[in-house]
């Protein structure tokens, strides 16, 4: 109880716990409350009408109106986390074997055997994606009694009361369609039953610095039984601790995309069984020569198929079977390793580009578009967000519309105005020329890893994307004018949350259980942040993922002459574009192997031209110019 003392302050003394047999014989009397729920559904409020004395204030560090502590929305606690290991749980299933890296100094490690390491951040709920509340009650009307509307539902998500919380909230998505983009994958929640913190949801595709861990590393850090501090040279081999968005954006964004090829969306109810592979191979196999033939073109319409996908079959298999390693089974189908180099994409845009237009007419490309939108008990329906606006969605359908409702706020979609867009794509621009030019992907989308610099948009706390959001979020009210036609619908988000603890608040390292904050300024947000309606870099990502890119693939040249004669000097103007192509300078090499195919990289090496040249650039058309067109 001590604990509980230290984080929400003293039991109320106007409440008493002890009553007398004689007072509730004969009538039931609440006498203390239970709350267990989400740690982002306690906001603070539930705590507001604490009065403590002044001498019960200062003696413990709290105000005589003390508002609990406020974690940072679905960013620091995942509501779908299932198991953890933290507090005192965390010292009996972490375990350092000293065989791992010989004897410890000073020999206090056993190894094999429960030692008392543990993570950063197992000791205090501010990092736990649960919280478990007490409340002594003075009768059934108390205003901490637990709370219900007249169908007799709770609330959650963003409070624990009407005038806070929400009956019901759809935050995540299970996907209905085929995937378009890499950042479809967002609401996966990829991390199961890790039971470490960070406790964080909503990886793919977002990129934000996490307290817990330092700033310049994705690999968290421990202590030891002694409570010596140990670096990430120090790791055991079950450690579970990492930036885990920063590790999944690095793993997916450079080395795999979504294709959408998918078989016809009516035959999907017969094909839903592991029995149906045969079939399932002959209907991907339809879909892809009406791809090719152009009758149906792939779900994601900037994938193109190239001059030689009809060479690709999409039921060739590879050297790898099921049953061995090698061969001696049937054999695994590998044209999913081939597609790539048999699609182009139409409209490919370079994100090193810091041209503001550009990037205006990337955002905007789902400008005044419906959203469709399914809300439980009702039929589907398409959302019109107005003349101006652009959705930035999180799930399709969605399960609210665009408002400034509480629940359209938190578990909607951000509709942001034209003026809103235009400030974005300054903003982005900004963020390009501070951290680029970005040679991959994943750089991109990821966040630097550097120490802090004290600012508020310093590259290492998010990604660039998210870096531009985070300054649009703040300066949205001079932006939203009163014509309600251009103002932004949802940007809302934070006005029906409330902000974090402060990171200097005596709650958040009481003495024995500390929030280990390595980066206190990644804590420092919103109780309503990762929630649907709260606009994230992912969000963007998925119209963006598909067709981004960090390099050009096609130049347009353009070339002068001139020769000097006793008459003067005779001029010519030519232009001609090269775009660089799948195949490799030796063809030898199929586009979809390495540069030198199975061979290693050495002197002799017959292929060694791709290594050097890679692929090849053909020349598209040419013209001559006259002066006029210069």
């Amino acid at each position: 109880m001590w604990l509980f003392q230290s984080l929400y302050g003293p039991d109320d003394p106007n409440v008493p716990l002890g009553y007398t047999y004689d007072s509730v014989i004969g009538t039931s009397r609440p006498f203390g409350t239970f709350a267990f729920g989400m740690r982002l559904a306690n906001d603070g409020s539930t705590l507001n009408s604490y009065t403590l004395n002044s001498s019960v204030a200062n003696s413990a560090g709290f105000l005589t109106t003390d508002p609990g502590i406020v974690s940072r929305g679905t960013l620091q606690s995942s509501p779908f986390t299932g198991y953890t290991e933290l507090g005192d749980k965390s010292c009996e299933v972490l375990v350092f074997n000293a065989n791992q890296y010989g004897t410890p100094v000073g020999g206090y490690f056993e190894p094999t055997k429960q030692n008392g390491i543990r993570y950063y951040g197992c000791m205090h709920p501010i990092n736990a994606p649960f919280d478990l509340w007490w409340r002594p009650l003075s009768g059934w009307s108390d205003s901490y009694a637990p709370q219900a509307n007249t169908s007799a539902q709770g609330y959650v998500v963003s409070g624990l009361d009407a005038a806070t919380g929400l009956n019901t909230a759809v935050v995540a998505e299970q996907p209905v369609t085929p995937l378009q983009s890499l950042a479809d994958l967002q609401n996966w929640d990829v991390r199961g039953f890790n039971p470490a913190p960070p406790f964080i949801y909503g990886l793919i595709g977002n990129s934000d610095a996490v307290p817990v861990l330092p700033a310049d590393d994705v690999v968290g850090r421990w202590f030891d039984n002694k409570g010596v501090y140990k670096t990430r040279d120090q790791v055991p081999a079950s450690f579970l601790q990492h930036d885990d968005r920063y590790c999944l954006n690095h793993v997916l964004f450079d080395d795999w995309f979504v294709s959408s090829l998918t078989p016809d969306y009516a035959k999907w109810s017969g094909l839903n069984d592991d029995s149906k592979g045969a079939a399932v191979m002959t209907e991907l196999k339809t879909a892809w020569s009406k791809v090719i033939d152009g009758t149906a073109p792939l779900a994601n319409r900037a994938y193109k198929p190239s001059g030689l996908a009809a060479s690709l079959a999409i039921d060739s298999t590879g050297p790898v079977s099921w049953t061995s390693a090698t061969t001696g089974g049937t054999p695994v189908p590998d044209a999913w390793l081939k597609l790539g180099a048999f699609l182009t994409v139409n409209g490919q845009f370079n994100v090193n580009s810091t041209s503001i237009p550009a990037w205006r007419a990337v955002l905007g490309s789902l400008r005044d578009q419906k959203i469709p939108v399914l809300k439980a008990a009702t039929a589907m329906s398409m959302d019109t967000i107005g003349t101006g606006k652009t959705a930035l969605v999180r799930m399709l359908p969605s399960p609210e519309t665009s408002s400034t409702s509480r629940v359209a706020a938190l578990t909607g979609y951000a509709a942001l105005t034209d003026a809103q867009l235009d400030a974005l794509a300054i903003e982005i621009v900004k963020q390009i020329r501070i951290r680029g030019p970005f040679l991959s992907l994943s750089e991109f989308v990821n966040r630097q890893l550097t120490a802090f610099d004290g600012t508020a948009i310093d590259p290492c706390l998010r990604g660039a994307l998210q870096s531009a959001l985070e300054v649009l979020q703040q300066t949205t009210a001079s932006l939203a004018t009163t014509d309600s036609t251009k103002k932004a619908y949802n940007l809302n988000a934070a006005t029906y949350g409330k902000p974090t603890t402060p990171v200097t608040d005596l709650k958040l390292n009481p003495a024995g259980f500390s929030a280990d904050y390595i980066n206190p300024q990644a804590a420092v947000g919103n109780s309503s942040e990762g929630l649907p309606g709260w606009p994230r870099q992912a969000d963007l990502l998925r119209r963006l993922a598909p067709i981004m890119s960090v390099r050009d693939e096609t130049f347009l040249v353009r070339s002068l002459g001139e020769v000097a004669t006793p008459e003067g000097t005779s001029r010519a103007w030519c232009e001609a574009i090269f775009q660089r192509v799948p195949e490799y300078v030796d063809p030898r090499i199929d586009a979809w192997k390495p540069p030198q195919g199975d061979f290693l990289a050495t002197g002799s090496n017959p292929y060694m031209a791709n290594a050097v040249f890679g692929r090849r650039v053909k020349l598209v058309s040419f013209r001559w110019l006259r002066a006029d067109e210069l």
